[in-house]
């Protein structure tokens, strides 16, 4: 009798443990997967106008794909002493299908057989207790399971970063700039469209 009153109790403890256990993963799912406010920054930075100029410009142009879904990746927050904002960005790990541009010396761990590091001028961070997406001059992160053209440049320190914002990264399969910040026009979409002709007729349909 005392061993069926054992067996019994362990089998509902351990469907309570199952239980607790599919609520943890469903909540950090739902966590994961909730629609973050999303805060944009002006920036100044040099544009380029032109795959030429862009092309000239970066130390390495990379085909590939994200290894992660954003909200995965390693996002990165400085904060001065009186913790207001100082720097933000995104450790992005890209999975390499081919180099179309690639410098004979480049930064030690950041490029292995398979992916390539870079930051992205995106991330999140606490704002005042809550999670937000944070972007410099409407910067849309690269999406999971999407191919990319993607220019980078060496950032000074021992890193690369996407250049010329939107302009250094291009969707292969669609013109995915369709959510503009407040600042940013129909003209600089329409350059966005234009210079993303000129890279796939560059480098994917020679």
């Amino acid at each position: 009798m005392k061993t069926q009153i054992g067996s019994k109790m362990k089998y509902t403890v351990s469907a309570i443990v199952l239980i607790l256990a599919c609520f943890f993963i469903f909540f950090l799912i739902k966590l994961n997967n909730q629609e973050l406010k999303v805060i944009n920054f002006p920036a100044s930075y040099i544009s380029y106008d032109s795959e030429s100029d862009l092309s000239k410009s970066a130390d390495i142009i990379v085909l590939g794909t994200p290894a992660e879904e954003f909200q995965s990746r390693k996002h990165q927050e400085v904060r001065h002493e009186d913790g207001s904002l100082a720097d933000f960005y995104t450790l992005t790990d890209f999975k390499i299908e081919k180099f179309l541009k690639k410098p004979e010396i480049v930064h030690p761990n950041t490029i292995n057989d398979e992916t390539i590091t870079f930051t992205e001028p995106i991330s999140i961070i606490d704002n005042n207790g809550e999670r937000a997406i944070i972007s410099l001059d409407g910067y849309q992160e690269l999406e999971y399971g999407e191919n990319y053209i993607v220019f980078l440049k060496d950032n000074g320190m021992g890193n690369y970063s996407v250049i010329n914002m939107n302009e250094g990264k291009f969707n292969l399969q669609k013109d995915e700039i369709s959510q503009l910040s407040s600042h940013e026009d129909k003209e600089a979409s329409d350059r966005h469209s234009q210079i993303r002709r000129e890279v796939l007729k560059r480098y994917i349909n020679n």
